[in-house]
């Protein structure tokens, strides 16, 4: 079984709608990070509940709270629908 990673992530149009992305990655193994299978969700506002609705929580937090990555970070983008929502192997 591989390992699992979630990147949540703002396109430019998202930030001043307070929207975002999620997609999910899943790898070939624990010392492969090649992705076998990953999913790009439709955009949800800021404010949709995370763990179930009551769990007081948001998935996106104030912006104070945000750590920003300054590296490049090579990300290729497939519009949802063109692949059935999966970004595949």
């Amino acid at each position: 079984m591989g390992l699992h990673a979630t990147f949540a992530f703002k396109f430019d149009d998202q930030v001043e709608r307070k929207f975002h992305s999620i997609a999910y990655g899943y790898t070939y193994g624990k010392e492969d990070f090649t992705l076998r299978e990953a999913t790009l969700l439709p955009e949800e506002p800021d404010w949709a509940p995370r763990a179930g609705e009551s769990s007081g929580e948001i998935v996106w937090p104030e912006e104070q709270e945000l750590e920003e990555y300054v590296h490049d970070l090579v990300v290729e983008y497939v519009p949802v629908g063109s692949m059935g929502g999966a970004l595949g192997p």
